[in-house]
């Protein structure tokens, strides 16, 4: 059995925002004047974590439950010699891989029962958030859609698994070989192996153009 260490396979191509990377700036308020002078250094703050941070962002979390994936390899050989001549051997090899990382899944999505609603969940309507949220959010406004309101995290844009290590795969296989001992060391070998893969997580690591596995 060998361990790996797996997080979601778009880290770390991208950066996550709240809880784990905070991102601040600071800019000239008319293009001209300097934003701020080396010598002073910036006035913007970083804000120490609480539990109202990253309202109005999109967020990620981890699933503490969700550790690191792990694989396990077993094989089983028989060989026999007929003979001086002739060698036969018949193997069964297998592997099982368990939390794979696929893409983070945002789990702040509409839940479907209201789908049905249609239009009418673009409807705007009194924000009860306003005052919470940083007016420089698209939540933070005076008015927000109803469908904001009716997902699982309405104070926030996405709330996505950072280590979303649910995929999973199998592989058996049986192999077949036969050897014949001619004279002066030479040998002909013939081989055969049939196999199958199965897995949950293929789309994850195979390119668009390349056929889907069998």
């Amino acid at each position: 059995m060998v361990y790996f260490e797996q997080s979601g396979i778009t880290t770390p191509f991208t950066i996550p925002q709240f809880p784990f990377v905070q991102t601040v700036g600071q800019q000239s308020a008319d293009n001209i004047n300097a934003a701020f002078t080396i010598a002073k250094g910036p006035t913007v703050q970083i804000t120490d974590p609480n539990p109202n941070s990253g309202l109005g962002q999109g967020v990620f979390g981890a699933d503490r439950n969700n550790g690191s994936g792990y694989s396990q390899q077993w094989n089983f050989t028989v060989q026999k010699t007929v003979g001086k001549e002739w060698n036969f051997e018949l193997s069964y090899l297998g592997s099982k891989n368990t939390r794979l990382g696929i893409p983070d899944a945002n789990i702040n999505q509409l839940p479907s029962q209201y789908l049905s609603m249609g239009a009418a969940l673009l409807t705007l309507v009194t924000n009860p958030f306003l005052g919470q949220i940083p007016g420089s959010s698209s939540l933070g406004g005076a008015t927000i859609a109803q469908q904001q309101l009716l997902r699982p995290y309405p104070r926030f844009t996405s709330v996505a698994l950072f280590r979303n290590n649910v995929g999973n795969s199998s592989y058996n296989a049986i192999a077949a070989k036969l050897e014949k001992r001619l004279s002066h060391g030479l040998t002909i070998n013939a081989a055969y192996t049939f196999s199958k893969l199965i897995d949950d997580a293929s789309s994850v690591f195979r390119r668009p153009s390349s056929p889907a596995p069998c």
